[in-house]
C-alpha cells in the first residue's frame, strides 16, 4: 500500500514502468519492463502492449466501443485483437 493509495495501473515506458495509484498520481518509476513488473503483480490484467490495470478496478467492458471502464469512470482503450484474451482473463478471475 502506497501513501497515495493502492497501485491500480501500470504503464510501460520502454524499459521502464510507471506505477499509478487510485488517485491517478504516479507513485513510482520502476527500472524494470512492464512484463517483469507484472510478475510481481498477479492481480493485474494486461490491457495492451503498454498498459495493465488491477482486475478489481474494471467496472465493465465494451467490445463495441473498444474500451474498458474503471470504477472511477475513466476509460482505457483496448486493442481489438486483445479483447478475446481480456474476456478470458476476466472470466477466469470471475470479476465481472
Amino acid at each position: 500500500m502506497e501513501s497515495n493509495g493502492e497501485i491500480v495501473r501500470l504503464v510501460g515506458d520502454g524499459n521502464y514502468t510507471k506505477l499509478f495509484a487510485e488517485s491517478g498520481k504516479m507513485v513510482k518509476y520502476s527500472s524494470y519492463t512492464l512484463k517483469k513488473v507484472l510478475e510481481n503483480y498477479s492481480d493485474f490484467i494486461r490491457i495492451s502492449r503498454s498498459d495493465a490495470v488491477k482486475a478489481s478496478v474494471i467496472k465493465w467492458v465494451s467490445e463495441d466501443l473498444g474500451v474498458i471502464v474503471l470504477v472511477d469512470n475513466s476509460t482505457m482503450h483496448v486493442p481489438r485483437r486483445r479483447f478475446k484474451h481480456l474476456r478470458e482473463e476476466i472470466d477466469e478471475r470471475k470479476f465481472l
